[in-house]
């Protein structure tokens, strides 16, 4: 034991003859002790053997037990790499990223709409996820936070994902930056967002902007965005307690007038500026065509076709006639 090696250490010993096990075997013959600091001597050889071979055994354990394994830090992706972002410009940083988004994007829905079932279900995942650019956006942010002009990688957070970060990159954006160009990006995010009261605050802001295209963005965004809320007026009739912010969207007055207004200022003023694929005039126009033609107590537009037999007609040859008519398609 522990204790018996360790008195051997301590202690004098002498070898005598054991005579049960013939005249060569050692014995150890351990001498009284003659006083307490020879007593209180072998307690602190106790102690400091007991320390090192504590010691001893905790070196042993670390050696036997394995390393836990380092997390892989997650790699840039290709585009990523070799960009000085303490030194690149910043707007045209975060054109090129919006780009390679874009360019992804489109790439993989090419593949995705090429692949047979099998292979749908296996890149079903594998979409570009918007986390992957937002978060090079954000070092950005990060290495230049005292850049003159952040608009634009705030718009782009803003308007390129959801939730906390989105609301906080367009608190931001709205707070510091309420003149940016950059605005021009949350006109579809503040259309389809939550109703309220900071949100029309946010489009009429942009209506006021001194950047034409902002400007353009912010009358049809708001134009939009009452008629969105007039549709949510006759889902909260229908089903109430489902829609958000529910209160402000049945109190909320909207004039029929006020939507066509700004419609038409759009058309007069603001037509050519781009919208996504769209011009904010075309988009305007359409608007304007349902708000004229397509309410209910209207008059049917005129209708040029063929029957299910191939005979062609006109929804005006059945006029006085009570008419329904069936609009479906098949993708």
């Amino acid at each position: 034991s522990l204790c018996t090696v360790v008195l051997i250490a301590a202690c004098d010993s002498t070898k005598t003859a054991d005579p049960t096990k013939g005249t060569n075997a050692p014995t150890t013959k351990v001498e009284p002790k003659n006083s307490a600091s020879e007593v209180a001597s072998d307690k602190g050889n106790l102690k400091n053997a007991d320390a090192a071979k504590d010691t001893q055994v905790a070196q042993e354990a670390k050696a036997e037990t394995p390393e836990a394994p380092v997390a892989d830090t997650p790699s840039l992706p290709e585009w990523a790499k070799d960009i000085d972002l303490a030194t690149v410009d910043v707007t045209a940083e975060v054109a090129r990223v919006k780009k390679v988004m874009d360019d992804e994007r489109e790439a993989f829905m090419t593949a995705y709409n090429a692949a047979n079932k099998a292979e749908k279900l296996q890149m079903r995942d594998k979409f570009p996820k918007p986390e992957t650019y937002t978060a090079h956006i954000n070092r950005l942010i990060e290495v230049r936070s005292n850049a003159n002009d952040l608009g634009a990688a705030y718009a782009f957070i803003a308007s390129r994902t959801r939730g906390e970060d989105a609301d906080k990159a367009m608190k931001l954006l709205f707070e510091k930056y309420s003149d940016s160009p950059a605005l021009v990006e949350l006109y579809q995010p503040l259309v389809f967002g939550l109703p309220g009261e900071e949100t029309e605050s946010r489009l009429k802001l942009m209506m006021n902007s001194s950047h034409k295209d902002v400007a353009g963005a912010g009358t049809l965004g708001m134009a939009e965005y009452l008629t969105n809320l007039n549709s949510m007026k006759e889902s909260v009739k229908e089903n109430p307690g489902r829609v958000p912010n529910e209160e402000y969207v049945k109190t909320r007055e909207i004039g029929e007038e006020e939507t066509a207004e700004l419609f038409r200022k759009v058309v007069n003023d603001y037509a050519s500026v781009a919208i996504g694929t769209s011009t904010a005039g075309e988009k305007a126009e359409s608007a304007l065509f349902e708000l004229d033609n397509l309410r209910v107590g209207k008059t049917a537009p005129d209708i040029e076709a063929e029957d299910i037999e191939g005979v062609a007609f006109k929804l005006s040859e059945y006029r006085g006639k009570v008419v329904l008519l069936d609009f479906w398609g098949d993708w």
